[in-house]
């Protein structure tokens, strides 16, 4: 979907910056709702969550990555590495969650004790349809061909923010559980619904001041702006790594033009050279004119 930004936008949950930087706080509320989200989500009963990847902008470059590393303590004492995002991903989600998967269980077969597996949960809120066009959230496990699961302590879940839409034409406001309540916030930003359901969940209201307070801040306001810009341009750098993919493979291709335009993004952030972006995004020579300026291989 084509932004403008001219008109001063309200951002919802859907934006990435705004996701993390809700959630990402160590005060008893905000700790108090993640681990409600985390629980509602995966089904574990988290009484302890830690964000160990804190900084909003990474000074490493890697612009277009924004989520939550978040080490996880459950009731029992089990710990557990988990990524929570709202992520741009859409359709693609489901293959992203694979390879996660795929990613973790073949980095845990390397040892001599493979059947040691280390807990780890991924959680992506994105903004299309399950395949099904009524599934609100997919859990996702490595099974064998007779669907016995070869562990169950890796799993990645994709909740399917529309599909909260569909659910209320088979029931009411009303009859929201907390973890729709939430999804629904998401999908929808501050409304009259929500307000109503801040009422009945601390969370909600929780969740909503903060997507309030976060519209309110200019500056939070101007990062955001940056990070749907940048949305907007992942498409612009598609050609030029299509053309660097002939000589080198498409798939290497594209991630190198993905990086360039992550570190490019990242340094004119740094600088507060906030409209070059959409500049950087219409022009080719422009783009690669600032490649060669900021000596971005």
């Amino acid at each position: 979907m084509e932004l403008s930004f001219d008109q001063k936008i309200h951002f919802t949950f859907k934006n990435d910056y705004l996701f993390k930087w809700a959630l990402q706080s160590e005060d008893e509320e905000t700790q108090a709702v993640r681990n409600k989200i985390l629980s509602l989500i995966t089904g574990l009963d988290v009484i302890h969550s830690t964000v160990r990847n804190i900084e909003l902008l990474p000074s490493n470059g890697d612009f277009k990555d924004m989520y939550l590393d978040i080490l996880v303590e459950t009731q029992n004492g089990t710990r557990i590495d988990m990524e929570m995002q709202s992520s741009s991903f859409g359709e693609d989600a489901r293959n992203k969650a694979a390879g996660y998967l795929a990613r973790l269980y073949s980095e845990q077969i390397k040892g001599t004790e493979p059947y040691r597996f280390k807990a780890a949960h991924q959680i992506i809120f994105v903004d299309v349809k399950s395949p099904s066009g009524h599934q609100l959230i997919s859990h996702m496990k490595i099974q064998d061909e007779n669907g016995d699961y070869l562990t169950d302590k890796m799993q990645s879940h994709i909740v399917y923010l529309p599909d909260i839409n569909e659910l209320l034409k088979s029931k009411s406001l009303e009859e929201l559980s907390l973890v729709e309540a939430i999804v629904y916030l998401f999908e929808n930003g501050k409304t009259d619904d929500t307000i109503e359901l801040s009422r009945k969940y601390q969370e909600v209201a929780v969740l909503m001041d903060k997507e309030e307070k976060f519209n309110a801040d200019e500056r939070l306001r101007n990062q955001a702006e940056s990070r749907e810009r940048f949305r907007q341009m992942q498409a612009a750098h598609i050609n030029d790594a299509r053309n660097e993919g002939l000589a080198q493979g498409l798939a290497q291709g594209i991630s190198v033009g993905e990086d360039r335009l992550s570190k490019l993004i990242t340094k004119l952030i740094a600088e507060n050279e906030l409209t070059l972006i959409e500049k950087v995004a219409q022009d080719k020579n422009f783009r690669d004119q600032l490649y060669k300026d900021y000596h971005i291989e």
